[in-house]
């Protein structure tokens, strides 16, 4: 789930296709944490895309409309002519495929900072530093 650890907040994501490419050469897109509620709206919109019930058209149509809101940019892009594309939300049917599209909101859908991220902010650590036990002795390996 999307922790925001500041107002001006965002995060990364690349596509699996993506993925052998250098970290410095690779594409991303950068999305705004969600809210609760934007994730009970995602959730809602997911499960209705694996539903079944719903045409091709709302497939594609649903699967950009759930990352629309959320993302706030891209970088490493370029088109055929090797020149870098701008960000314009309005241009993502013409950079993405819907698959791909999808594959992003279930990532935005179900990011997280990683723990060294909440670490080194002022969010409290998930994990608890309270002692659960008392430590027992460490005993030999021959007392049984």
């Amino acid at each position: 789930m999307p922790i925001s650890l500041s107002k001006a907040d965002t995060f990364r994501l690349s596509l699996i296709s993506d993925m052998s490419v250098p970290e410095e050469k690779r594409p991303y897109f950068e999305f705004a944490p969600l809210t609760g509620r934007q994730q009970k709206v995602m959730a809602t919109a997911l499960e209705n895309l694996t539903d079944g019930k719903t045409t091709a058209l709302s497939i594609i149509e649903d699967s950009f409309g759930l990352i629309t809101p959320h993302i706030v940019g891209w970088g490493n892009l370029f088109n055929k002519e090797g020149l870098e594309i701008a960000f314009h939300k309005d241009e993502m049917e013409d950079i993405l495929q819907f698959q791909e599209a999808q594959e992003l909101a279930w990532k935005v859908f179900g990011y997280a900072p990683q723990l060294e991220e909440l670490k080194n902010s002022a969010s409290q650590s998930p994990i608890s530093t309270e002692k659960s036990a008392s430590p027992e002795p460490v005993k030999d390996a021959k007392t049984p």
